[in-house]
């Protein structure tokens, strides 16, 4: 059994070397975790919504005359799923998660909670727009993910921005 014993000045060179914490005011903590929250809703009621798509197509695969009529075909459900997961939850909960983990590591508050703010609305804003674009057969493509008009693209790139 070795014994160690440690000077005061040892102690006091183990503390300098501590990891230390982000100093945010008050105000841009809240402003962070308000914004965060915001991406983190807004993209669970995206993956929820997805998720329902994704389950109804699964069940006209066993049951392909449920629901009859154009807009459950597989053809107008597929797009409006895979625009709703990548474009509604994913990019949404990444871009989100990016703001937190980027002002949380380098203890620097987000540049603009408005511009963080007006992305969110113009990722919903085009999100919404797609799904409406894709449901009723607005597409002309037969691409999976690149379905949208180009002024809906634009939206998602402003959104990005």
């Amino acid at each position: 059994m070795e014994i160690t014993v440690t000077s005061a000045r040892a102690r006091s060179m183990q503390t300098e070397f501590t990891a230390e914490h982000s100093y945010l005011s008050e105000r841009d903590n809240r402003a962070l975790i308000s914004v965060f929250s915001a991406y983190t809703v807004t993209a669970t009621l995206w993956l929820l919504f997805a998720t329902g798509v994704g389950l109804l197509m699964a069940f006209k695969f066993g049951a392909p005359e449920f629901g009859p009529g154009a807009w459950l075909t597989f053809g107008r459900l597929r797009p409006i799923h895979t625009n709703a997961t990548f474009y509604g939850f994913a990019s949404i909960a990444l871009v989100g998660l990016g703001y937190y983990v980027a002002a949380r590591s380098s203890g620097a508050k987000l540049y603009s909670a408005t511009l963080a703010w007006t992305g969110l609305v113009l990722f919903n804003l085009a999100a919404l727009a797609g799904h409406d674009c894709a449901g009723p057969g607005l597409h002309r493509w037969d691409l999976e993910y690149r379905e949208w008009p180009w002024w809906i693209r634009l939206i998602f790139l402003a959104a990005l921005w």
